[in-house]
């Protein structure tokens, strides 16, 4: 008799989470409440506002698949910070029934945002600053990735401008943890430079406490200044940077011209910096230009 309660009820508990399953699905998991979702969580996080060209597409189970049409956000002066032209989503539905969002892919076509840069290091550290613990509440991103981006940042009438972007970032959310990889081409047209460059790294991003950490650092890039052909490489082990202060386990810089007449080298270990001082027990600087009996 107990064998046989014991399955009536357990039956019935799965009845009961299946109909939660469906209703959620069924309220949850359409264009409306999609749309809905999207634009107040960057109301509620940011003051921006999304307007969609189009009526997002839904297919649901096993996950739910949103795609996404073209779409601009503007902030609360109207002006436009991005655009993009297609995204697609996979949610998880289990977690809708708990109150929770959990996008197992995220993916931006075509994406462009323009950022006005503060003036100083300081005041771009405290801008990033907040008393949130997660970047967005009750939402978990496993993976982010771009394609064929663009990124313009403007600070005293000078922009430095990164095209065609193709970043993947694991695990970006509800905290700024994961590990990165990125490659873009960066043109800087008031110094003449233009990179094609490549990075990956683990990044660190402490809202609370406006510290922003930097793992395992590797970037290459390949470029030119002017009618020079240049090359750039840069690594580090371990970085944590802050609005008054700086440190730096380990890490090296090298620039060099393609005939390899022009080298600067830097490389550094336990590096400690501030508004005032810097210091490093071990510090090392090459630098070596021109060629023949005129080489310096």
């Amino acid at each position: 008799m107990r064998v046989i309660r014991f399955l009536l009820w357990f039956i019935a508990v799965i009845a009961l989470l299946a109909m939660s399953y469906v209703v959620a699905i069924y309220f949850l998991g359409n264009a409306n409440s999609v749309s809905e979702r999207i634009a107040n969580e960057l109301d509620r996080n940011f003051g921006y506002k999304i307007s969609m060209h189009a009526a997002p597409e839904v297919r649901v189970l096993p996950t739910i698949e949103v795609q996404l049409p073209a779409a601009t956000i503007t902030d609360k002066n109207g002006q436009t910070v991005a655009f993009y032209r297609s995204a697609y989503l996979e949610i998880n539905p289990i977690w809708l029934v708990l109150g929770q969002t959990h996008i197992e892919k995220l993916h931006l076509d075509g994406a462009s945002a323009q950022i006005v840069a503060p003036n100083t290091w300081p005041a771009f550290i405290e801008s990033l600053k907040s008393d949130k613990v997660a970047i967005f509440d009750d939402i978990v991103i496993k993976n982010l990735s771009i394609n064929q981006g663009e990124l313009s940042i403007n600070r005293e009438g000078k922009k430095l401008a990164f095209r065609n972007i193709a970043l993947s970032v694991n695990e970006p959310a509800p905290q700024m943890h994961g590990s990165i990889e990125v490659s873009a081409q960066i043109a800087d047209t008031d110094k003449g430079l233009l990179f094609d460059g490549s990075a990956a790294l683990m990044l660190d991003l402490d809202l609370n406490q406006g510290i922003i950490g930097i793992e395992n650092l590797q970037l290459q890039a390949q470029g030119t200044r002017g009618a020079t052909p240049l090359s750039l490489t840069l690594a580090a082990n371990l970085a944590k940077l802050q609005a008054q202060n700086a440190y730096v386990s380990s890490g090296e810089a090298r620039l060099i011209t393609n005939d390899g007449n022009d080298q600067f080298a830097l490389s550094m270990a336990d590096l400690q910096l501030d508004t005032t001082q810097w210091q490093a027990p071990d510090f090392h600087v090459y630098f070596a230009q021109g060629s023949g009996q005129q080489r310096l």
